[in-house]
């Protein structure tokens, strides 16, 4: 592991007090806890229009082995008691979606929201995000810089693509995502970002 920071405790409560109804994933290092039941869960998954491609093509097997690290039901004290890493909300209503960005904006000195997309959140510690974490990557192995080139599609990618001269987002990419980036690449259904490592890596 390269860097570890969880969420301030005292926001992961008052997250569960002040938005009950709302659909918290809260990830730990090996779990992901959330406060509805199972077949709740289940229903709430499929309805998402981010993740049904995505799962359409997997086996009943493969979706009961990511479902497997779930802890369906869990309530406020078994959550506080856990060191949660991210906690990530998806698929809410209008009027929903901006009173958590109003509480999150409230928070800002406590965490971030670093989302692949719009419209979904993806809170960590205000300290947690790609561009820190990949400079001290380079740092343990020696790399400088100009050595490094990064990958990027979504919001959550925006600081990464910015620290580095060798930056690249693909064709697919949100906007901000692209504009972060030194260079954007084709899609990524056509293996883009393969193509271009290799052809870094045959300039060497």
């Amino acid at each position: 592991m390269i860097f570890r920071q969880s969420i301030w405790p005292d926001f992961v409560k008052e997250l569960l007090l002040k938005f009950p109804e709302y659909h918290f994933e809260f990830i730990t290092e090996d779990r992901t806890y959330v406060r509805i039941p199972r077949s709740e869960y289940i229903q709430d998954f499929q309805q998402r229009s981010i993740w049904r491609n995505t799962w359409v093509r997997k086996t009943p097997e493969e979706f009961e082995e990511y479902l497997s690290q779930y802890v369906s039901g869990a309530d406020v004290p078994e959550i506080c008691d856990r060191e949660i890493l991210k906690i990530n909300c998806l698929g809410l209503a209008p009027e929903r979606y901006r009173r958590l960005e109003d509480h999150i904006r409230q928070n800002s000195d406590k965490v971030v929201n670093a989302s692949f997309e719009p419209k979904v959140f993806e809170l960590t510690d205000r300290e947690v995000d790609k561009g820190k974490t990949v400079e001290r990557l380079m740092r343990i192995v020696g790399a400088e810089r100009e050595e490094v080139a990064v990958f990027g599609d979504g919001d959550n990618d925006i600081s990464m693509l910015k620290r580095f001269p060798h930056s690249y987002a693909m064709e697919n990419a949100m906007p901000k995502a692209k504009a972060a980036a030194s260079e954007v690449i084709g899609h990524y259904r056509d293996y883009a970002a393969l193509t271009q490592i290799e052809r870094l890596l045959s300039d060497r």
